[in-house]
Parts: C-alpha cells; sequence; structure tokens
C-alpha cells in the first residue's frame, strides 16, 4: 500500500503520463481503497482551494446590487432603444444577472462552502462513471484487470484536477478543456496498462465516458431550449 508522503511523487508521475503509477495502482493489494483515497484528497484540496480563492474574490468586489443598479442606469440611457425593448433588456439582465450571482456564489457564503462537498463528490462520481464504462467496454477486448485493478489504475486520472486548485488566487481560471483532455489521456493509459489490450482499442474505450457525458449535456441544452422556444410568445 502506497504511503502518503509519496503521493506527490506518485501523482506527478502519473501527470507525465508515466505507466508505472497506473500499473502499481492495479497491482496494489486493495486498489480501489487507494484509489478512494487519492481521488477524495484531490477533491477535499481543489475544493478547500476553490473555496478560499472564491472568498478572498468576492472580498475585493463591489457589492453585486449596486453593480446591477449601475448597470440597469447604463441600459436606461441607451436613447436609440424603444420602451418595450428596454423593459425586455432590463428582464434578460436581472436574470442573466441572479444567474452570475447562484452559479459564482458571489454574495453567497453558504454556497461557496457548499463547494468543499460538491468539489469531492462530483470527482468521485466521475471517477466511478469512468471507471464503471472504460472496464465493460475492456471485458468485450479481453481485457485482464478485474474491476478493483481497473479502479485503482484509473483514479489517477483525476491527476489534472490538481491544477484546480490554483483558484486559490483570485481572479486566476485554469481551462477546462485542458484537464479535460490530460485526464483522458491519463485515462486511456490506465485502460490500457490494467487491461493491456492494444492502443487502439484503449482510446476508443476511453472517450466513450465523455461522448456520453457530451450527449448528455447536449440533450439537456437542446430540452431547455425548446421548453424556452414554447414557454415565448404564441
Amino acid at each position: 500500500m502506497l504511503q502518503p508522503q509519496n503521493y506527490p511523487a506518485f501523482l506527478t508521475r502519473a501527470l507525465l503520463l508515466d505507466d508505472a503509477p497506473l500499473e502499481v495502482m492495479a497491482a496494489d493489494d486493495n486498489p480501489w481503497l487507494e484509489g478512494l483515497t487519492i481521488v477524495s484528497l484531490i477533491g477535499v484540496t481543489v475544493g478547500f482551494a476553490r473555496w478560499i480563492g472564491g472568498t478572498l474574490t468576492v472580498l475585493s468586489l463591489p457589492d453585486p446590487n449596486a453593480m446591477l443598479a449601475i448597470l440597469l442606469q447604463g441600459l436606461s440611457q441607451l436613447g436609440t432603444v424603444s420602451s418595450a425593448d428596454l423593459v425586455t433588456a432590463e428582464a434578460l439582465l436581472r436574470s442573466l444577472w441572479q444567474n452570475i450571482i447562484f452559479f459564482t456564489g458571489w454574495n453567497d457564503a453558504n454556497l461557496r462552502l457548499l463547494n468543499l462537498v460538491a468539489t469531492p463528490v462530483s470527482l468521485l462520481v466521475w471517477w466511478l462513471f469512468f471507471a464503471g464504462v472504460t472496464h465493460l467496454l475492456a471485458k468485450t477486448q479481453q481485457g485482464h484487470a478485474n474491476f478493483n485493478q481497473h479502479l485503482g489504475a484509473t483514479s489517477l486520472m483525476t491527476a489534472p484536477h490538481l491544477l484546480f486548485a490554483l483558484g486559490v488566487i483570485p481572479f486566476v481560471n485554469v481551462s477546462w478543456p485542458l484537464v479535460v483532455v490530460w485526464s483522458l489521456l491519463i485515462g486511456y493509459r490506465a485502460v490500457k496498462a490494467s487491461h493491456d489490450i492494444p492502443w487502439q482499442r484503449a482510446a476508443v474505450i476511453a472517450l466513450v465516458p465523455a461522448l456520453l457525458v457530451g450527449a448528455g449535456i447536449m440533450v439537456m441544452l437542446l430540452i431547455s431550449l425548446t421548453s424556452l422556444l414554447a414557454g415565448g410568445p404564441q
């Protein structure tokens, strides 16, 4: 079993796409527990860092209601906008502003605090989903690993999420596409290393969970758009 003091070097090697950490995780005496520990630590670290960064950012910003009032005042001074269009524009701005406040936790300490729980939970769900889908697919290709071993190897695909810990610095954002692609690369190598299947098949298998999530998001967006259009003016 790995020692906690070895985690930093271990995760660094995984980030460099080294197969050795993946093979060590698969061969561990309790891979799923080791993987659960690593994913949980990463999730808690990122959640705590983003909570601190979000709090510092909010403290450096003016009151959101005061900023909204300024934006509404500027909008009302546009002489080329008709009264009806102005009312619609103000309503859209208010709605957009409320969404911004809600999703960023701006002026809501409880929502920012919720990230401490939501971040590790979402990371655990993604790990289990990825591991479950890729393991089933790898088994159809005569993969050798059992699910316990596969869980251990694929847990290292969460290592790139540590980049989000840079959110502890106010106004610093990390590219989501970068983290997703990096994670999928490690996931691909985990599938290949743990199941010992050809790289072409491992690459396709590693993409399937991401495609399923992307398809699900697209369906939800289409449903939302359809509902919005159906509820519009007749």
